[in-house]
């Protein structure tokens, strides 16, 4: 089975290929396989970034989980990692750990965090009359991140925020060859009351707060009519992520900092928390994002 993330939205940022001056390393982490969204278009940016990408299956979805949980684990993971390589920057690539966590964990370590959190200022900008759906895990719509999010950049918009229990699920089997069907991913957002129902009806902006969603954009655009617009921030995120190293060498070259520990070339690894199935789908899905295999991290 081939498919491709896309964004139906480009957010109006061109993908222009960006050159570092040194190659990095960057661990990127998720519950599951959604943040490969992410590194997608950071492969499209730029081929100077080493990828230690973890899928911590153990504990997914983090959308279900305890705040306290989630940043244990988080900082478990980023310590084990930073045992054996030096890491350039971390990118966060769960919306919900991101609105839950990330301030914390910037307080915690000192390498860079880069986070990725639905896009509402956008979909302010983009939206026409106003009104638009959120998208997101159960702990995502809920968060306090979010209430500051909309009151600072959509206080004139009427917002529905829709958690979508499964919805990850669905992305997650898809990527191992599982078909995912119409009715199944419609379920997940339109069990709602005929208020809800209405309203993203009436929203002219689709705003989606999962990394897992990106793998059913054609599913989910099959659900909304042509002028509703699905908005998708992983390219605004890996755009944030080149800023943030590029502003890293530049530091370290008026500290006159030596590069030594960077890698001469890019060497991409993936790791799972815990035993993980394979077929044929999945090793295709590893390789076309430039990986070339699998392993267990613990």
């Amino acid at each position: 089975m081939r498919f491709e993330a896309y964004s139906i939205l480009n957010l109006r940022l061109g993908v222009v290929v960006m050159v570092l001056p040194y190659f990095a390393t960057v661990l990127v982490i998720d519950s599951g396989i959604g943040g490969i969204s992410i590194v997608k278009q950071i492969r499209a940016l730029t081929d100077k970034i080493s990828t230690i990408y973890i899928a911590d299956n153990a504990y997914f979805p983090y959308g279900n989980l305890p705040p306290e949980l989630i940043l244990s684990r988080l900082e478990t993971l980023i310590r084990t990692v930073q045992q054996n390589q030096h890491l350039d920057a971390v990118v966060i690539g769960c919306n919900t750990a991101t609105v839950l966590m990330i301030d914390k964990l910037r307080q915690v370590f000192e390498t860079p965090f880069v986070g990725i959190v639905p896009a509402v200022k956008t979909a302010a900008q983009v939206s026409q009359n106003r009104k638009f759906t959120l998208l997101a895990t159960d702990n995502t719509a809920r968060s306090a991140y979010i209430n500051d999010l909309i009151a600072k950049f959509a206080k004139d918009c009427d917002v529905l925020r829709v958690s979508c229990v499964g919805l990850a699920d669905i992305a997650e089997a898809k990527i191992y060859g599982t078909e995912a069907e119409q009715k199944a991913v419609e379920a997940t957002f339109l069990g709602q009351d005929e208020q809800s129902l209405a309203h993203i009806k009436a929203s002219d902006v689709i705003l989606l707060g999962c990394t897992h969603y990106a793998f059913l954009l054609p599913e989910l655009r099959r659900c909304f009519a042509d002028h509703q617009q699905i908005i998708e921030p992983s390219l605004p995120v890996a755009k944030r992520l080149m800023w943030v190293l590029e502003n890293q060498a530049t530091v370290k070259k008026e500290l006159q900092i030596s590069e030594q520990e960077a890698p001469m070339e890019q060497h991409n690894r993936f790791y799972f928390t815990q035993s993980y199935e394979s077929n044929a789908a999945f090793k295709w899905f590893l390789h076309s994002h430039g990986f070339e295999t699998a392993e267990v991290l613990f």
